[in-house]
């Protein structure tokens, strides 16, 4: 059967202190500063972050962590029975969004618009449709290519989505209404 023991300790300067744990394998997933590792009383050796070591199918019982540092350290490690493998975080994702432009028709009150998320003159998708309702009183009403109603956008307001689907907004009443789309480059 295998086993896990995961830990988190702060030692300070000088600071000695046993651990017991049943394991075969210790890896030291974080250090913030090399330190001193006891197996079963045995001898002291050096022990920083990334390094396992590897006693299968040997067990020990107990572990002194000793920081021979003068300030405080805090160590993450693993203890099991099984192989081990950690990879320490060692890069960063920075995620942006892909650069985008905006197209928009203008103020109309043209009883329709059907809107197929490419612009037409690039060939590029659609990324955002925007709608604005420029009434004080009728609402716009948005339905998908088949002509089933998505929603309304009330007198005033404006309806965003983010989508490359065809849309096309019913002017029901003759109002003033317009549109942006925000496409990729």
């Amino acid at each position: 059967m295998m086993t896990l023991a995961q830990s988190s300790v702060t030692l300070k300067a000088g600071e000695v202190r046993p651990i017991a744990v049943t394991a075969s394998v210790f890896s030291c997933a974080s250090a913030d500063a090399s330190f001193n590792i006891s197996f079963n009383g045995g001898a002291y050796i050096p022990m920083q972050a990334g390094w396992t070591v590897d006693n299968r199918p040997n067990l020990f019982t107990s572990l002194i962590l000793q920081n021979p540092n003068a300030v405080a350290i805090t160590i993450a490690f693993y203890a099991t029975t099984c192989a081990i493998s950690y990879a320490p975080v060692n890069s960063q994702v920075i995620n942006t969004n892909a650069p985008t432009y905006i197209n928009g028709t203008g103020v109309t009150n043209a009883s329709a618009g059907q809107f197929n998320g490419t612009d037409p003159g690039t060939g590029k998708k659609r990324k955002q449709i925007i709608v604005t309702n420029l009434d004080a009183v009728q609402v716009l009403v948005i339905n998908d290519s088949l002509g089933n109603q998505l929603g309304q956008v009330p007198a005033g307001t404006t309806w965003t989505v983010e989508t490359s689907g065809f849309v096309i907004v019913d002017n029901l009443y003759g109002i003033n209404w317009c549109v942006g789309e925000v496409f990729y480059l």
